[in-house]
Order: C-alpha cells, then sequence, then structure tokens
C-alpha cells in the first residue's frame, strides 16, 4: 500500500522519506548482525534531518527556476521557513516566549511570505519550525 500511494501521488518528499526509512531498517539489521555499528542507527538518523534540512537550505539558496517547470516544491518550502523565521523574529518578546498559535502561522504568513510564493499555508512544513513558531520557549525545548 505504501508503494502505491508513492506511485500514485508522485511525492518526492515522501520517496525521499521511504528511502531514508528503508535505510534505517537496513543499518539496524546490519547493527545486530555486527554490533560495532549499533551506534550508527542514532547517526544515521540525525544525518537523514540535517541532509533534509541542508537539500530545502540549498535549493533556497540556488533562487527561483528559470522556467515554470522548474523544482518548486523545496524552494517553496525555503519560503515558508524564510517566513516563519521572520514572523518569529519580529514577533514581540511574549509572543515569542508563548508562540504564535496555529492560527497566529497562518495570519503572519499573509505578513512575511515572499512575494514569489503564490500559496497560502497554515505550516512551515517543518515540524520544528512548527513547534518553535507556534509555541514559543516550550516548542524550542520539546525540538
Amino acid at each position: 500500500l505504501g508503494l502505491m500511494t508513492l506511485a500514485l501521488t508522485r511525492s518526492k518528499g515522501a520517496a525521499a522519506a521511504a528511502c531514508v526509512g528503508v535505510g534505517m531498517v537496513v543499518v539496524l539489521a546490519a547493527a545486530e548482525r555486527w554490533p560495532r555499528l549499533r551506534g550508527a542507527a542514532p547517526t544515521a538518523a540525525i544525518v537523514g534531518v540535517a541532509g533534509a534540512i541542508a537539500a530545502v537550505a540549498l535549493r533556497g539558496a540556488a533562487g527561483p527556476p528559470e522556467t515554470w517547470r522548474g523544482e518548486r516544491s523545496l524552494l517553496f518550502r525555503w519560503q515558508y521557513l524564510e517566513a516563519a523565521w521572520r514572523m518569529f523574529a519580529e514577533a514581540p518578546l511574549a509572543q515569542r516566549l508563548s508562540g504564535l498559535g496555529p492560527e497566529g502561522f497562518h495570519v503572519g504568513y499573509e505578513v512575511h511570505k515572499s512575494p514569489l510564493s503564490p500559496e497560502v499555508v497554515t505550516s512551515s512544513h517543518s515540524v520544528f519550525a512548527d513547534w518553535i513558531v507556534m509555541l514559543g520557549v516550550g516548542g524550542a525545548a520539546w525540538s
């Protein structure tokens, strides 16, 4: 069912997440056979998350595509993260401590979004950024 869902949605992010998941299963299976690899699973998980964040940042740094056919999914995620950072940085101290809440993100995104972003979103599409912006200090601690 998972492979069928990937095929039907054609989601690049879901396909990448599935590859990372399969890689984690391989690392865990190898760690069972070779005890020296037991510490590799947490490292592999951190590398997977850091790799996803790096891919979004690199795509954001590349700027908009030259044609309408260019890749925009990662670029939009970069724009969501930029807007989330701006709304958190410009919020009053009390809101940075307590968070903006889900509705606060939605309203703030309209003010801080990139002029190139045609979408209206209610989330930054990053669980870490969402927790920090929506929950404030508690969300940062949770992250």
